[in-house]
């Protein structure tokens, strides 16, 4: 059974469409459909090309044969030079307005799809077919987009607001447990953040979730992209409140930057939950017990919670880089609550001092 609906982003953005569902496959032939005059780009990794293109893509009667651009797996290839190729093969093919552009994989080929479908002609349509847990539950939705460079991740990078959102849980069926799992971050993340009852239902469901039931993985997909389009709708382009989805995001950046994007993303957001945890106890804004349960929560999943030895100081330079930061001061997202983060004043980051924050970043050193 699909289940959908629409998050609408004012003022003049559109309503993305967004379905959740366990095979995707139908409504991805209704959403092509309205499409029928536009010439059709698939851009993928190799590993989801290989193992989910022919099915989704092979036999669209009446739609033709879509060009297929891919690239490898992972973080490594979410580049300019990457961005390049992708815009250089769609202008040798003799791509123009008249195209359309689909996203077929994970957060990487989302974001680079996204970044390759706002500059190409000024513009083109955009439909994103997410494969990965993250890719699901965070990168899909939005309209952010970027690539990586040496001084921080996703400094470069445009809104461009997909048409539709198509999540066909399946593709979860081959994703690596690793990927899995840290997916589970970004669902912990958006729970801590914002709703204490998801928040409760990850803590019942650790086992079944762990399995991928189908029922519980639905569940959790569809409410963690609702509670992302109530916030995207109320701050479409990152001005104010959507500033809470970054929660563990500037620590988790700074390693990700730190380990030259070798390290998950997932690995680092749960590392750097837990520290900003930490940070916002130490503020006086968060219990220890709260602490205990969100690194419980994470541990459940076989996520990473402490930051490897030495890191602490190296953290530093990309952290101040980080696109929340003002005047080279890192801001953070600080938890008052499970289901709940600080806001003084219109502001919902907050910056915290070198001394307070190197503390706090040894205390998460084993």
């Amino acid at each position: 059974m699909s289940r959908s609906f629409d998050c609408v982003i004012p003022p003049r953005s559109g309503t993305t469409r967004v379905f959740v569902e366990r095979n995707c496959a139908a409504s991805l032939v209704e959403v092509l459909d309205r499409h029928a005059d536009h010439r059709l780009v698939v851009i993928s990794d190799t590993t989801v090309a290989g193992l989910h293109h022919e099915r989704l893509f092979g036999s669209l009667a009446g739609i033709g044969v879509p060009l297929l651009l891919t690239f490898p797996p992972g973080e490594a290839s979410k580049t300019r030079t990457t961005l390049s190729r992708l815009q250089d093969e769609m202008l040798h093919a003799g791509c123009g307005r008249d195209t359309l552009v689909v996203g077929h994989g994970g957060g990487v080929v989302t974001d680079l799809a996204g970044f390759l479908a706002s500059t190409y002609y000024r513009g083109l349509p955009l439909i994103l077919v997410p494969t990965s847990l993250l890719g699901m539950v965070d990168a899909s939705l939005g309209g952010k987009n970027g690539v990586d460079v040496p001084e921080g991740k996703n400094l470069l990078g445009t809104f461009h607001h997909p048409e539709a959102v198509l999540v066909g849980t399946d593709h979860l069926d081959t994703l690596q447990d690793e990927l899995f799992r840290e997916g589970m971050a970004e669902v912990v993340k958006i729970a801590a953040a914002l709703d204490r009852a998801l928040f409760e239902f990850l803590e019942a469901h650790v086992s079944s979730l762990s399995r991928r039931e189908a029922e519980s993985i639905t569940e959790v997909v569809e409410r963690s992209l609702r509670l992302k389009a109530e916030v995207v709708a109320n701050d479409p382009f990152e001005r104010g409140y959507r500033e809470v989805l970054n929660l563990g995001h500037t620590v988790g950046h700074a390693l990700e930057a730190r380990e030259a994007y070798r390290q998950g993303h997932g690995a680092a957001v749960s590392r750097g939950l837990v520290c900003e945890a930490v940070l916002a106890r130490n503020a006086g804004h968060l219990g220890q017990s709260e602490v205990r349960r969100l690194r419980s929560l994470l541990q459940g999943f076989g996520l990473p919670t402490a930051l490897p030895t030495g890191t602490a100081e190296d953290l530093l330079g990309p952290m101040r880089a980080d696109k929340k930061a003002r005047g080279r001061t890192p801001r953070f997202v600080l938890l008052t609550g499970i289901g709940s983060v600080l806001h003084v004043e219109g502001h919902w980051a907050h910056p915290i001092g070198e001394t307070d924050l190197l503390n706090a970043l040894e205390e998460c050193v084993p």
